[in-house]
This record gives structure tokens, C-alpha cells and sequence, in this order.
């Protein structure tokens, strides 16, 4: 019954999570836009220092993968791909990242906030952001030393970003339940402060 109904996802296309060799990741993302696919690398600054200078580069969100849209018609062609190991899946079926998943880091990496890697958290308690650069993000909420942060996870990775926040920024908080059934958008928005 489950891989019946991720077939079936697959027939539209959806976003593929691609297990790339190590520090591939640029040289298959470069293979699938040339070959027409629409390709999400998420990369974050990262400050490097040598005994002369200090300069800022761009690291991936997820060492080893990326994602591409495609059907599952297709898949060939992209394990074809060079520096591509395999599609994550069940077993030999592909499976889909949820759109969510990945409108969540896209939206965390356009804010403007700090963004880095996190231990993966599953959706245990989740809230949504009602308000700022964030809004309609969908994680949860850790406090680190002075700051407060959401984390956001591709469930089918493991993997999980965190994203800075301010004390103004208003959230509610969810049941993975009810995100599932009705989506954030309609829930009561409460000051973020007062919830930690």
C-alpha cells in the first residue's frame, strides 16, 4: 500500500533527493541544469580563516545530496548522471521530498537570517512563523546559548537547518497532525517570546 501511493506521487513530478560522490555536489547540479532539470543545491556562508586572511564561502546545506525535479519516468537518466550514486527511496523506489520540506529551506535561505546545519529533529512539537521573513515556515523551536532558533528537516535526508529568529517574531504552535490535515496558514498567531 505505501509504495502504491508513492508510485503514484511520482507520476507528477515532485523533488527527488540525488546521493551525490563527496564535493560533487556542483559538478552534478552544473550535468542536470544542462540536461534541462530544475535543480535546488541549498548552500550557506561559512567563514574560513587561513594565517593571512579570513574569507566567507559558500558550503552545501547537505554534504553529498541535492535535489532535482523530475517524474519517475526519468530516474535513469538521472542515476546516469556523473557524480550521482543513487536516488533516496524505499528500497529501489524513488521517493519524493514533500514540498513543504523543501519551501521551508528555500524560504529560510531567501530571509536573510542566519542559517546553518543542525542534528536532525524529527517533528515531534512543531510550530508555524506568522510573521517576518519567515513566515509560513514550519520546524521547531530550540534555544541556543542567547539565541532562539527553528529547525527545519527533510525527513527523507535525516537532516535538519536552523534558522536564527528574533524576540518579534510571531509563531503558533502545531501538531504534525494538524499541519498534515489543514496546513498552518489558518492557525491563531501568538508573540513567539511568551511561547519559550
Amino acid at each position: 500500500m505505501i509504495i502504491r501511493s508513492i508510485e503514484m506521487n511520482l507520476s507528477n513530478s515532485g523533488w527527488l533527493a540525488l546521493h551525490t560522490r563527496p564535493a560533487a555536489e556542483n559538478l552534478v547540479k552544473t550535468s542536470l541544469l544542462c540536461k534541462g532539470y530544475e535543480v535546488f543545491c541549498p548552500e550557506y556562508p561559512r567563514r574560513r580563516s587561513s594565517p593571512h586572511r579570513t574569507e566567507v564561502v559558500s558550503r552545501p546545506l547537505f554534504p553529498a545530496y541535492l535535489f532535482c525535479r523530475a517524474t519517475v519516468s526519468v530516474t535513469e537518466k538521472i542515476v546516469s548522471t556523473p557524480g550521482v550514486i543513487r536516488i533516496l527511496g524505499i528500497g529501489k523506489t524513488p521517493c519524493p521530498v514533500a514540498d513543504h520540506e523543501i519551501e521551508n529551506i528555500k524560504t529560510a535561505l531567501d530571509s536573510g537570517m542566519a542559517v546553518h546545519p543542525w542534528r536532525y529533529l524529527p517533528d515531534d512539537s512543531i510550530v508555524c512563523i506568522m510573521s517576518g521573513p519567515l513566515r509560513g515556515v514550519v520546524g521547531t523551536v530550540v534555544r541556543c546559548s542567547s539565541s532562539q532558533r527553528v529547525v527545519v528537516s527533510v525527513s527523507l535526508l535525516q537532516r535538519s537547518v536552523a534558522v536564527t529568529l528574533d524576540d518579534n517574531t510571531e509563531i503558533t504552535v502545531l501538531s504534525a497532525s494538524h499541519v498534515a490535515a489543514s496546513g498552518a496558514q489558518n492557525a491563531p498567531a501568538r508573540p513567539f517570546r511568551k511561547l519559550i
